[in-house]
């Protein structure tokens, strides 16, 4: 059991002594400045040298160099999605969901968005 009383050496306070009411700063009563944006700076974006390799001779490509822009690859898989959805499902149906995905190179959501499109095409073709 823990005991909880008073501590065997007084706390020693790291900041020193505060100070006096007379030397405090009055900045409590003064507005909020935020400083200045620089508008002299041109910040342009990352461009990185990329060198091709020729893949015959395992080296630089012949030619002259050229520069890329690189893309990040998160917004190349960006997909509007949003919403999430969460659903209890049998073993069964989540193996054959998870293989369904496996063959077809797919995402689970992907699958389900066609398979809803697909039923109701069916439903509305029957009614």
């Amino acid at each position: 059991m823990a005991t909880i009383g008073k501590r065997k050496t007084p706390r020693k306070n790291p900041l020193g002594t505060p100070p006096t009411v007379e030397q405090a700063r009055d900045n409590l009563n003064e507005p909020e400045t935020a400083p200045a944006i620089d508008t002299s700076v041109n910040v342009a974006p990352v461009v990185k040298k990329v060198t091709p390799k020729n893949p015959k001779k395992g080296g630089a490509a012949t030619g002259t160099k050229r520069t890329e822009q690189r893309v990040d690859g998160r917004s190349l898989r960006k997909t509007g999605r949003t919403e999430q959805f969460a659903t209890r499902v049998s073993p069964d149906f989540k193996k054959e969901l998870y293989s369904v995905a496996q063959m077809t190179g797919k995402n689970y959501n992907v699958i389900l968005e066609e398979s809803l499109e697909l039923y109701k095409q069916k439903e509305l073709a029957g009614a």
